[in-house]
């Protein structure tokens, strides 16, 4: 718990983001002793007067969140955390009615991502029943792959994302990013960490996600991020959390 609250006050953070993927999602020794520690910080900040916003960004499928990640939410209901959102990774699902590497245009990953939207929307009202439409809407964030998927056969178009954005945008979401900033280059045809597999389109998906009302924002801090100058470039976009970046402040301003 201590972790988390020293992390928060020293960076002076407003938002605290928890990606739980992998067998971390199934982990319920890991995903117990997580929200009961959440819980108590959050129980901390409230006595000092800090409204600090906690997110968990879980896997996803077009049909809503595993069970698994159904639990990981259910477990920190039952704990008291007070969850500001769920971003869901709408990517790399491996399902073959979103392998959509044929032409770009169909929009089949992008529906796969309005579907896994809606169906999460159905997820968290049924948790939280009191909460409007528009309420639980504000609960919900997508992040898409932007361009050639982890899974073989899974393509995120730049039609995918305008679909993408068309449908957040409707909703008002409270959070839209994309993974990552690092891939919104042209080159190659395949996988890499540094494009996103097409032969076009600089920077066209950050350009489509500016337009969310609300973005997780950030400052460029420190000389040393290798993807700085591209950072700042778009300053009022994470599309997600660099993790090399995060861990340099870590180590710089947390764990001297």
């Amino acid at each position: 718990m201590q972790h988390y609250y020293d992390i928060v006050d020293n960076l002076n953070l407003k938002v605290l983001d928890f990606d739980i993927e992998g067998t971390w999602v199934a982990d319920q020794a890991s995903i117990e002793r997580r929200n009961l520690a959440v819980k108590k910080v959050q129980d901390k900040w409230k006595s000092e007067g800090k409204d600090i916003a906690i997110w968990y960004t879980l896997p996803i499928l077009p049909t809503g969140l595993t069970p698994e990640g159904m639990n990981v939410l259910s477990d920190a209901k039952a704990k008291g955390v007070e969850l500001a959102g769920v971003n869901v990774m709408t990517m790399d699902y491996g399902n073959a009615i979103c392998q959509s590497a044929n032409t770009e245009g169909q929009n089949i990953h992008g529906k796969c991502a309005t579907s896994a939207i809606a169906n999460l929307h159905s997820q968290l009202k049924g948790l939280h029943p009191n909460k409007s439409d528009a309420e639980i809407d504000a609960m919900m964030g997508t992040t898409p792959m932007v361009g050639v998927n982890d899974v073989q056969g899974e393509v995120f178009y730049l039609s995918d994302a305008r679909l993408v954005m068309q449908d957040a945008q409707k909703r008002n979401l409270g959070m839209v990013g994309i993974w990552s900033i690092a891939l919104d280059l042209p080159g190659g045809t395949n996988l890499s960490p540094e494009f996103h597999g097409l032969t076009k389109n600089r920077h066209r998906s950050t350009h489509l996600a500016k337009s969310s009302r609300r973005l997780l924002s950030n400052k460029c801090v420190g000389d040393t991020f290798q993807y700085r100058r591209i950072f700042c470039q778009w300053a009022t976009l994470v599309a997600h959390y660099f993790y090399s970046y995060f861990y340099s402040l870590l180590k710089k301003r947390v764990f001297p």
